[in-house]
C-alpha cells in the first residue's frame, strides 16, 4: 500500500466526512463519472481524480488497508459511510509533515495541535459510541495534557494531572494507542 495512495484516501475522507462509502470514495479518487458524486456535490471535489492513473483494484486495496489499519471506520447500513479515526488523523499528520519538510516519513515530531486533534477525534468517537457528551468522557484540559505528553503506558497515563486512575484504566487502550501512533511520527 503506497504512502501516496493512503494520503489521498485519508485526505478525501477528511474533506468529506460521512459523505461516502468505500465504493463512492473509489469512484471519486479515480475520477470516474457517477451520478451519486453529483448528488452529494462531490463532482467538484479537489480530490476527484487524484488517483486516476492507478488501477481500480489498487485504489480499493488502499481504502480497505486504511480501514484494516484503523485509520478509517465504517458506519452501519447498506452503504456504510467512512469516517476518519484519531489514528487516521495521526497517520495523515505524519505524512503531511514529511511532505512539508522533505524528510523521511515518521521523522518529524507531531505538532501539539496535531496531537490535540488526534485525542479530540478519539474522544468524539468514544462519546458517539457511548451516546454521551464528549466533555463527560474527558474535559479539554485533560486533552491538552494528553497532547503535550502523548502517553504510551498506563504509568504515563496515571501521571496526567486530573485524569485519575478510574478514567486511566477505562480508556487505557484507546489513549495509549493514540499516544503510540503520535510517537511513531517522531521515530525513524
Amino acid at each position: 500500500m503506497s504512502h501516496d495512495h493512503v494520503r489521498h484516501v485519508l485526505l478525501a475522507v477528511l474533506a468529506h466526512p460521512a459523505a461516502m462509502s468505500a465504493s463512492l470514495l473509489a469512484y471519486l479518487l479515480r475520477g470516474e463519472a457517477l451520478g451519486r458524486l453529483a448528488e452529494k456535490r462531490l463532482d467538484a471535489s479537489p480530490h476527484r481524480g487524484a488517483l486516476a492513473d492507478v488501477p481500480a483494484v489498487v485504489v480499493a486495496e488502499a481504502i480497505q488497508g486504511c480501514v484494516a489499519a484503523g485509520w478509517l471506520s465504517k458506519g452501519a447500513g447498506v452503504y456504510p459511510a467512512l469516517r476518519p479515526t484519531a489514528l487516521g488523523e495521526a497517520q495523515l499528520a505524519a505524512g503531511e509533515a514529511h511532505l512539508a519538510t522533505g524528510e523521511r516519513a515518521g521523522s518529524v515530531e507531531a505538532a501539539p495541535e496535531v496531537s490535540y486533534r488526534a485525542y479530540h477525534r478519539w474522544r468524539h468517537e468514544v462519546a458517539s459510541q457511548r451516546r454521551t457528551p464528549p466533555y463527560r468522557i474527558l474535559p479539554n484540559t485533560i486533552l491538552t495534557a494528553l497532547a503535550a505528553r502523548r502517553p504510551q503506558t498506563l504509568g504515563q497515563l496515571l501521571a496526567i494531572p486530573g485524569l485519575g486512575k478510574r478514567r486511566a484504566l477505562r480508556y487505557q487502550q484507546g489513549l495509549t494507542a493514540v499516544g503510540r501512533a503520535l510517537h511513531a511520527q517522531g521515530e525513524g
